[in-house]
């Protein structure tokens, strides 16, 4: 059942999510590179979670990352991007542990 199927069913409960999510910040914020990996790793690691539970969306340089790299599906109207963006949770729980520290690699250069 969707979310929105559960609400038209006349349920009063709210569905939500927790997620684990971990801030990102540049080893070197000087070095516009490492900034850059920062920007990549909080999608990675918080937006690519946030946006379609929240938002219903997914963050634009997600998937033109995903496009560049030849990892979005076909997709038809119907399918499941579209149920993502019509049941957003009612709820979110965050918990957060710890901070990372981003340096740039090898990989930055797909952008």
């Amino acid at each position: 059942m969707l979310i929105k199927d559960y609400h038209e069913s006349g349920q009063t409960s709210q569905i939500g999510i927790i997620l684990n999510l971990t801030t990102s910040h540049p080893r070197d914020s000087n070095n516009s590179k490492g900034v850059r990996a920062t920007e990549i790793a909080d999608i990675f690691y918080n937006r690519s979670f946030l946006y379609p539970t929240v938002k219903g969306t997914f963050p634009e340089l997600l998937v033109k990352i995903a496009k560049k790299l030849d990892m979005i599906p076909d997709m038809q109207e119907k399918d499941f991007f579209n149920i993502i963006k019509n049941n957003p949770v009612d709820l979110l729980g965050i918990d957060y542990y710890q901070p990372q520290r981003i340096m740039s690699g090898k990989y930055l250069s797909i952008l």
